[in-house]
Formats: structure tokens, sequence, C-alpha cells
């Protein structure tokens, strides 16, 4: 027999209505944007969907009172890799996934089970085709996620000690505003291998786009318009977020262009080719990055999920 408290839970979940809002249902965006961005302090969904980042991958699962969303999850599709510590082609040994994100209540409404009920009905429809699936939770709901088939892993941080100063002149930036500077994030997310590693996936420039639009990243155009690097700098430390493009001959040397400051360390947001670095990479486990897996055994290798793949 069901306790009072879960007899009524029950109830509300019955008459609960859950809609499935896509690129094409934007009577729903606005709506969608402000639920994200009171849960997630700010976050802005709204100018990434304005220069065409809502494509026909992503798409939110949501509960709705009233016309107004109480419970959401957001789902994008992905091409993965589950393969290799070395880079290859784009398109070799890749399987369609989904990844989940914007897990997110009202705080009015939360225990009541709205996140189980929407989890449970992504996981229903991506199961068909057998697809993986994957999420990065917080630190509150780490037994959450096990109760779906997820399993957590622990992707590794890797960095290189090096010395790089300030060129003399800079590269310039990716300016998103631009229909060209889009066009050419697309291109490069087409024809940029995937990143190596035990588990990766393609660059998307959607998502891309989306760190873009809410500034956790900045990119810029090197080597002649041939490549895009994607940093983050913290005084001397810096992040190598993503690279799409050729490689260069000499890393130090292109990122010496987008540096402002003198950077004695290098960390790298996902795999990088063993030629970039003349010692050995310093790796380390993340235990703050809380990454869940709901798919086959993965092979050996190091995790290190492409940073700004993260949904």
């Amino acid at each position: 027999m069901l306790s009072p408290v879960r007899e009524r839970q029950e109830e509300v979940l019955t008459e609960a209505k859950i809609i499935d809002i896509g690129r094409a249902d934007t009577a729903w965006h606005d709506r969608f944007f402000r639920h994200a961005a009171d849960i997630f302090g700010g976050i802005d969904f709204s100018r990434w969907a304005s220069l065409g980042g809502w494509n026909e991958n992503y798409r939110v699962l949501a509960v709705v009172e009233e016309e107004e969303l109480v419970a959401t999850v957001g789902v994008t599709r992905m091409q993965l890799s589950l393969m290799r510590d070395e880079p290859t082609s784009a398109r070799n040994g890749l399987i369609e996934g989904f990844q989940l994100g914007a897990v997110a209540t009202r705080k009015d409404r939360r225990g009541e089970g709205f996140a189980r009920r929407l989890i449970d009905r992504v996981l229903a429809s991506t199961d068909a085709s057998g697809a993986p699936a994957l999420l990065f939770a917080n630190s509150s709901v780490v037994d959450f996620y096990p109760k779906f088939g997820f399993r957590r892993l622990l992707p590794q941080r890797l960095s290189a000690e090096t010395a790089i100063a300030p060129g003399d002149d800079p590269a310039r930036h990716l300016d998103v505003t631009q229909s060209a500077d889009r066009d050419l994030l697309a291109r490069f997310c087409a024809s940029s291998p995937v990143n190596g590693g035990a588990l990766s996936a393609r660059p998307d420039p959607s998502t891309l786009l989306w760190y873009l639009c809410n500034g956790f990243t900045r990119a810029h155009v090197l080597q002649d318009g041939k490549s895009i690097a994607f940093v983050e700098q913290d005084d001397d430390r810096l992040v190598l977020q993503e690279w799409l493009g050729a490689s260069p001959a000499d890393i130090a040397a292109a990122l010496s262009l987008v540096v402002t400051k003198p950077v004695g360390l290098v960390e790298f947001g996902f795999l990088p080719p063993q030629s970039w670095t003349a010692q050995p990479l310093a790796i380390e486990d993340d235990p703050k990055a809380l990454m869940f897996w709901r798919g086959p055994d993965l092979p050996a290798g190091n995790i290190c999920f492409p940073a700004l793949m993260h949904t």
C-alpha cells in the first residue's frame, strides 16, 4: 500500500501533462528560456536560439500545468565515439547517442516525481533504437541517476607545463553575431576529426554556439582561417577547451596568439594529439566531474569527454 504522500504524488503525475518542445514549437520557447534562467541562475537560451542554435537535434520534454512549465529535461542527439586514444577521421566509428541536460524542476514543486517521469519517458523513447545516453549531474543528485541504469564515470584532466607569451599579432575573435562566422563554425565541425579517448563526441556547432553565447569560452580564428581555438584563461593557466580544423605545427606558437598574459600551464578540455606536447601529459582523475553513462562497456583508455560538448 502506498503512503498518503506517495499516493498524492502518483495522482499528480497521472494528471500532469507532458509536452515535447522542438525547434518549431516556438510558442513554448520563451517559457522554456525563463524556466531555465530561473533554475540555472541566468543561463541564456534565448540568444542561442535567435542565432539558429536550436536545431532538429535538440528537444525539451516538459511537465506543464496551466500553460506554465513545472519541470524539464533537454535531450541532445549526438554522434558519439567509443574508441580510441588518438583522433581519427570525422566519420569513422561513430554511433548515435543522446545527452540529457536542463534537468530542472521548479523549486516549489521538487520532490513530486516530475524529473523521474520525464527521464523515464526520454529513456523509453531512446531505448527503442538501443541508443546510449549520458549526462552531467550536480552533487545533490549523484544517487538519483543510477536508478535509471546510469553508472558514474570518472573523467580525467589533462595538462602540460609550458611557457607561452602573448604574440605580436593576436588572432581575431570569432563573432557569432555574423552569419559568415556561424557558417565557418558549422563547416569546421563537419570536417574536424573526433577527439580521442574512450568516450568522445563529434563537435557540434549548436552546442559550441551555446557556450559562446553564454560567455563560457572565447573562440579565435587561427592559421589563416584554417583552425579555430576555444579558450579560457585564468591568470597563468590557459584552458584549451576545443580545437577545430588543421593541427598546428607548433601548438605553443599558435596559442601565443590567443593568450592575454604569459602562461605556464595549458589544460586541455579534450585528449590532444601526442605530437602537441614534448613531455607526457599530466593526467589526473577529476572527482568534481559528475559524469553518468548508460550504454555499453567502454574500451580501455582515457575518458576525456570534450569540455564544450557537455549540455
